[in-house]
């Protein structure tokens, strides 16, 4: 209730709007929002992926090749959710089905925005699959998506580890122990800290094959290969 307290009808239902039933957004704001969302993704996309292929090519110490693709996690996912906003009732970036899924789930989303935001997303990723695929070999798909280095179960629990991680840390300091009508002051420190745990979960897991933590970022791979499997 304390989330969803709107003084104002016309502003929207909070279930539908949030965030933005509690400020005066226009249509091409919104509009706007939308599309830098895609483009948001389609940078950190491609930027992650074409990262994972330039270290599989690579011969160098798979720590090292780690590192690599560890630093283009956290880089690229911090500086596309740092764009400015503006105006500054601009919704925020999300870059992914999860962050946005997970701020739904906490009712810090609409359900409307949040679809929008999905179809957003998957726009983005499915761009970022055709650069990749006209830079690289789409007979490889070993290159682009990441392998089962042993059993289906221990695959889909390094997933699972690395996706808790970044979403928890992303929420945890954006609204652990923070009034509600302080939470957006705090958004930024959520988005930093979920680029540092894309970061550490894919120096823990990248050699084990695993560096996605993320459906969109999968799906670019997954696209970008050719791959019919």
């Amino acid at each position: 209730m304390d989330q969803y307290k709107n003084d104002s009808a016309d502003k929207g239902s909070p279930w539908l709007w949030a965030p933005s039933h509690n400020t005066s957004i226009t249509w091409l704001t919104q509009i706007k929002s939308y599309a830098m969302e895609m483009v948001a993704t389609l940078v950190f996309t491609f930027l992650l992926v074409l990262s994972v292929v330039s270290a599989s090519i690579a011969s160098g110490d798979t720590a090292v090749r780690s590192i690599l693709v560890g630093l283009v996690g956290f880089g690229s996912y911090y500086m596309v959710t740092g764009w400015l906003r503006k105006p500054d009732s601009e919704l925020p970036r999300h870059a992914g089905w999860l962050v946005t899924v997970s701020q739904v789930a906490v009712f810090r989303f609409g359900i409307l925005h949040g679809l929008f935001y999905l179809v957003a997303q998957f726009l983005g990723a499915i761009i970022a699959a055709a650069l990749l695929f006209g830079l690289g070999d789409g007979g490889n798909p070993e290159r682009w998506i990441p392998q089962l280095a042993d059993t289906v179960g221990r695959a889909w629990l390094a997933e699972i580890i690395g996706a808790f991680a970044i979403i928890f840390s992303l929420l945890y300091n954006h609204m652990a122990g923070v009034p509600t009508d302080d939470e957006d002051k705090h958004r930024r420190d959520g988005e930093v800290m979920a680029s540092a745990m894309r970061g550490v979960a894919t120096l823990v897991f990248f050699r084990l094959g695993h560096w996605s933590f993320e459906p969109v970022v999968y799906l670019a791979g997954l696209f970008a290969s050719g791959y019919n499997g």
